[in-house]
């Protein structure tokens, strides 16, 4: 079995949450005996966490006797990615802890953009992201860095990330519209030093400055919050359908279509849906309101299904098509058509990576469903089909079997 070091420094952060069972620490103090870099980590996540560190001494457990150590190689020798995968599910595995190292890499690709040498042949490129400021004033956010001065603010911008210094003066309290189209994506750190993570086809509003009592923004679609702490003035998600108070908290807010689900990752936050109770959430929980009844329930939530946006891909497990090319058609600034309306029922398993070519996707989409074939029409629309002689043979069967 090869050495993932993404997964393993997944573990290690969940560990660091409390957030392993059994079976997984054990899976890392395996993984520490065998591998230097597996070490390497470990160190490096325990000097960047002291503090976490310390609070949890779980998180460097005493040494498993060599004897169970022995009896537990076999099994994770001939173990594969689909029986971990499996048996995580079976335990509910919450990889909340995920996100921060999406969110450690985001961050690196600003402070480094040298090494994005080629970010504007990504879908993810900054090109079509636009700023409307308080007056009507609107500035195409471009993949060069650049300075740009407003008279509410001085920008600074480059492919992934705005930030900016507020003018002194009442416009920077007004409010602002950072627009991010489908097929992009886009980061901002505002004026307290909280980042937001946007992804496709998502709106933040927000001011240049904050007021002195409260720290307030609005969304609309789906966005990653890594709030800065401030006890003198909350922090405030408004949605359509509720809102977010925290204090200083890293959570993944969705508003896509009629959805409003918050998941937290760390700390603490309260909800509050336009009807119903407010509900507090601990870490690895997520809060999901029902679009018809509007009420609102709490599970457990797996990270990579949720926070995976943040490195441009999109796991499903058995969902319908139409649901999958919703994602699709942001992921990739497309539009979807099913000529057969029942082909958007059909249930799909698999993984969208943005990295890979929309064709790619649905000749992979080809292989794990009943969809046939696809195609361009003159607009520019993917059309999606079933093959013409699975359909004719199914039709025959159909009616043989009516008789």
């Amino acid at each position: 079995m090869t050495f993932n070091e993404d997964e393993f420094l997944i573990l290690l952060l969940r560990q660091l949450d409390n957030c392993t069972n059994w079976d997984e620490d054990r899976y890392i103090d395996y993984m520490l005996r065998r591998y230097d870099r597996a070490r390497q980590l470990k160190q490096d996540v325990t000097e960047t966490f002291p503090q976490q560190a310390e609070r949890h001494p779980n998180f460097m457990p005493a040494a498993w006797p060599l004897s169970l150590v022995k009896r537990y190689e076999p099994v994770m020798e001939t173990a594969d990615a689909v029986t971990l995968q499996s048996s995580a599910n079976r335990r509910h595995l919450n990889i909340a802890a995920a996100v921060l190292v999406a969110a450690v890499v985001i961050l690196s690709l600003f402070l480094i953009p040298s090494i994005r040498s080629d970010h504007r042949h990504l879908p993810g490129s900054s090109k079509g992201v636009i700023l409307e400021m308080a007056k009507g004033e609107r500035v195409e956010l471009g993949a060069e860095v650049a300075t740009i001065p407003t008279r509410y603010a001085l920008l600074s911008t480059n492919a992934e990330m705005l930030q900016f210094s507020a003018q002194p003066g009442k416009l920077a309290f007004k409010e602002n519209t950072l627009r991010v189209p489908a097929a992009h994506s886009y980061n901002v750190t505002l004026e307290d030093g909280t980042i937001v993570h946007m992804n496709a086809a998502t709106e933040l509003r927000f001011a240049f400055t904050f007021s002195s009592i409260s720290r307030e923004v609005y969304v609309d679609g789906e966005a990653y919050f890594s709030v800065a702490k401030d006890e003198k003035r909350p922090f405030i998600v408004h949605t359509k359908k509720g809102n977010v108070r925290v204090l200083g908290t890293d959570f993944n807010i969705n508003t896509y279509e009629d959805n409003f689900i918050v998941s937290l990752v760390s700390g603490a936050v309260i909800v509050d849906p336009k009807k119903g109770p407010s509900m507090r959430l601990q870490p690895c929980q997520e809060m999901v309101l029902d679009p018809v009844s509007l009420e609102a329930s709490l599970i457990d939530f797996r990270g990579e299904m949720v926070m995976g946006w943040l490195k441009g891909q999109y796991r499903f497990i058995d969902q319908p098509l139409s649901e999958v090319c919703k994602v699709v058609e942001r992921l990739y600034g497309i539009r979807i058509r099913f000529d057969r309306e029942r082909l958007g029922n059909v249930k799909f398993t698999g993984k969208v990576d943005k990295n890979e070519t929309v064709e790619g996707f649905f000749e992979k989409m080809k292989e794990n469903t009943e969809v046939g074939m696809w195609y361009y029409d003159e607009e520019g629309t993917i059309h999606l089909d079933r093959n013409e002689e699975n359909e004719g043979k199914k039709d025959k069967k159909e009616k043989k079997e009516k008789h």
